[in-house]
């Protein structure tokens, strides 16, 4: 039986996440299908997981462009108007505001990395799901044996996902950190005003 030597996702750096990936590959060479077992409901559910995963990672994508948006938009008209404002008197005021504007260039950082081109699995190709079709003869038996294909497809998407998820939940905490730290400039001028 043919079955394609599947090519492990680049920089998984994770042993849970490589660990996942072997079990993956394992179950592929060792999916057989049985006798007399209907795996058409079995396929439909593969194909719900992989259209799944599809949405994640491009909803990641969106919400890592949110914070590209907003932060970028935000920071460079807060950065403006700090500027043109800094002063003699209130540059103490100024300079308690620079950790808020590092912070959110870090995220927008981490936003950016979010999207930038990562590669998604691909299902295999259509001459790999005919030669299961050609071996097994049966329908069934060659969808049976197939979902371990499918399960692969399904599981390297899921790391995919996860890695890109890991990247904007820091981008997440960055910016949530920076509008935290707004709060210091304002602080700071009530306890220490301007001087006149």
């Amino acid at each position: 039986m043919y079955t394609a030597v599947q090519i492990k996702p680049r920089n998984l750096r994770n042993p849970r996440l490589e660990e996942r990936h072997a079990r993956a590959l394992e179950f592929t060479e060792a999916s057989k299908p049985l006798e007399a077992v209907n795996y058409k409901w079995l396929a439909d559910y593969a194909k719900l997981l992989w259209d799944e995963q599809k949405k994640v990672f491009a909803t990641l994508d969106d919400k890592a462009e949110s914070i590209v948006r907003y932060l970028s938009g935000g920071t460079g008209l807060f950065a403006f108007g700090l500027l043109a404002k800094v002063s003699v008197t209130n540059q103490h005021i100024a300079v308690c505001a620079v950790p808020a504007l590092g912070c959110a260039l870090v995220a927008i950082l981490l936003a950016m990395l979010t999207k930038k081109p990562m590669a998604f699995p691909r299902l295999p190709p259509v001459r790999q799901a005919k030669t299961y079709a050609d071996f097994y003869k049966q329908e069934e038996a060659a969808i049976g044996s197939f979902l371990g294909q499918w399960n692969l497809a399904c599981e390297e998407a899921e790391i995919a996902c996860e890695k890109k998820a890991r990247l904007l939940g820091w981008a997440m905490i960055a910016s949530y950190v920076s509008l935290a730290l707004l709060l210091l400039p304002i602080a700071v001028a009530l306890l220490i005003p301007p001087v006149s």
